[in-house]
């Protein structure tokens, strides 16, 4: 998902101006649910886990493409053996 490019500093200073009827009107449902009442460091510490478990979920998804496709491989390479030997056995047999 492609974020605004926004920091949580400049989220946080949006709401609060908001709330005090500083701000114009935007359309920030989102960032008021996730940002709301949060202190700075609590946000940035809230993105920081966030980025942490997006590269996780990469890593374990690269992990298991991985795993399938040295599976199907010797899955292939089984396979061959199997009936490609009893084959050749068979034609000088």
């Amino acid at each position: 998902m492609k974020r605004a490019g926004r920091t949580e500093a400049q989220i946080i200073g949006i709401l609060q101006g908001i709330k005090r009827g500083s701000e114009g009107p935007i359309s920030a449902p989102c960032m008021q649910a996730k940002h709301s009442g949060m202190p700075v460091s609590e946000a940035k510490r809230l993105k920081a886990r966030e980025d942490e478990n997006a590269k996780q979920k990469n890593l374990l998804a690269e992990q298991i493409l991985a795993e399938q496709v040295l599976g199907m491989t010797a899955l292939k390479h089984l396979l061959s053996k199997c009936l490609v030997r009893p084959a050749i056995e068979g034609f000088r047999g």
